[in-house]
């Protein structure tokens, strides 16, 4: 999975790092949720898909919507946690490569209340 990662001109596992870095899960249970959110046909070097964008906005949404799994959970490493940070580590990648062109800017996930 990490190799799928990287060859997205790595963009996807730096935001990984940080993502990491600041909440604090590993980087390697991070890594084993990222496909949920951010498919192969989103990286930087596949073709764009809208359907695969909506779809990715919608995972990434519930995971937020959870939030409360990352409280109880973050401390204790299970598994929503990571699921929670690779849900955000995917959010940034969206913003920084697809917002404006597969997303519209008329997402609510992207707004200044998110």
């Amino acid at each position: 999975m990490e190799t799928r990662l990287e060859h997205a001109d790595g963009a996807a596992l730096r935001l990984v790092d940080g993502v990491s870095a600041i909440l604090g899960p590993r980087r390697d249970g991070m890594i084993r949720y990222m496909p949920v959110y951010l498919p192969a046909s989103l990286l930087h070097d596949a073709p764009r898909r809208r359907d695969a964008a909506e779809d990715a906005v919608e995972r990434i949404a519930e995971a937020f919507s959870d939030h409360e799994a990352w409280d109880t959970h973050h401390a204790s490493h299970a598994p929503s946690a990571y699921r929670f940070a690779a849900a955000a580590a995917s959010w940034m990648y969206l913003l920084v490569h697809h917002y404006g062109s597969t997303i519209p800017t008329s997402c609510a996930l992207f707004s200044e209340a998110v």
